[in-house]
């Protein structure tokens, strides 16, 4: 199945966050108990008070939001489908003078082969809350405001209506170092906060979300047999090495670029897990993008080093030697996932055969230094390219 890289976040609502009045703002939608765990309530059982809602559609979403006191019944409600990704259904709403987005994860897709529990939507509304709670006012990410456990729907604020998508702007040779920095500051900080919290480490053990990126990874033994049992091990390293909450999403389709600022999208695959792979998963992204625009290679590996020096500032001591090495074997997984998995990026379809050629080679270099995996990364694609050219 081959979807492009603006597939799960590039038509993301642009709006001005806020809320609505009567809209519920659950504490916490961990949903442990208690009447303002869920924005509906709970029965006397545990269960969530509430009507199963069947997907929601442009025709629907504005009724559902009136029905959950989200917004008024009174006044005209505009509906907007955004693309939602491969197994969700997302809207943008204007209403009462403010703007949102509604997301709705389904059990299925026909667009995709992979699959995830529907309990991710509940995952990623927690994990909404417990990065905004870690990292404070200045968050990069949207509000999560009411999420509904019954329909698996998520409302929350909606970025600017200026904000354009990073992928699309590295795509076509607009780079944002400034924004590079800030996501990565995003991921440091997100690593540092929530460290050794041994309560995040239990709540977020698991999430069903996860196995969208765990997919990703081993289908590439459908194309690379040999590499089976080096991209098992790469993944029990995650879990040996669990030691934060990371986002497993950190790419340029899921940011939104406006101004000085960015939007961070996208937390179904948030889990307990190795902050190395945050920092792989990222920087291969951006390096991706080099195998169908050679000619801005070098760009792009400044945008990687400007999110690593991001990252770097924000953390408590430079990464060690195991850190660097495992983060390079996800980055090389990670380019292997997204060439040659179930779920191919357009754009690299025709490139298929030399993003293997440049991971393989990672996976086989130990480097020491960041800086060393992206001066490689960049002389592979310039020889792959040089070869491509003849």
């Amino acid at each position: 199945m081959h979807r492009g890289p603006g597939d799960g976040a590039a038509d993301r609502a642009r709006g001005e966050p806020g809320g609505a009045p009567g809209a519920h703002r659950p504490g916490d939608p961990h949903l442990a108990g208690g009447e303002h765990d869920h924005p509906f309530g709970r029965a006397e059982d545990g269960a969530p008070i509430g009507v199963f809602v069947p997907p929601l559609d442009v025709s629907t979403v504005g009724a559902y939001l009136a029905s959950r006191c989200v917004v008024s019944d009174a006044g005209p409600v505009e509906v907007e489908p955004l693309s939602g990704g491969f197994i969700n259904s997302v809207f943008r709403v204007t209403a009462d003078g403010r703007e949102y987005v509604v997301k709705q994860a389904l059990a299925e897709s026909s667009r995709t082969v992979l699959r995830a529990g529907i309990r991710r939507s509940e995952m990623e509304a927690r994990a909404m809350v417990a990065i905004r709670r870690s990292l404070g006012p200045d968050c990069p990410i949207p509000e999560m405001l009411v999420h509904d456990t019954v329909a698996h729907v998520t409302v929350m604020s909606a970025a600017p209506r200026a904000a354009v998508l990073y992928q699309d702007e590295l795509m076509a040779g607009r780079c944002h170092p400034a924004a590079a920095r800030r996501v990565g500051a995003y991921a440091a900080r997100l690593h540092e906060r929530t460290g050794g919290d041994r309560s995040l480490a239990r709540r977020f053990a698991t999430n069903p979300g996860f196995a969208l990126r765990d997919q990703t990874i081993r289908s590439v033994a459908g194309a690379c047999p040999d590499l089976r049992d080096v991209l098992d091990t790469i993944l029990d390293r995650d879990r040996a090495h669990a030691s934060a909450l990371v986002d497993y999403d950190i790419t340029p389709k899921n940011i939104l670029v406006h101004g000085d600022a960015v939007t961070k999208l996208d937390f179904e695959c948030a889990k307990w897990g190795d902050p190395a792979f945050d920092v792989g998963l990222a920087l291969a992204h951006f390096l991706l993008v080099a195998f169908s625009r050679p000619e801005a290679t070098a760009a792009l590996v400044d945008e990687a080093r400007a999110w690593y020096a991001g990252y770097t500032t924000h953390r408590a001591g430079a990464p060690d030697r195991g850190f660097v090495l495992r983060a390079k074997d996800y980055l090389a997984a990670m380019m292997l996932a997204r060439s040659n998995g179930d779920l191919v990026f357009d754009f690299l379809d025709p490139h298929r055969a030399v993003v293997a050629v440049v991971a393989r080679t990672l996976l086989d270099e130990p480097h020491d230094h960041m800086e060393t995996v992206l001066e490689r990364t960049a002389e592979l694609i310039g020889a792959v390219a040089a070869v491509d050219q003849r």
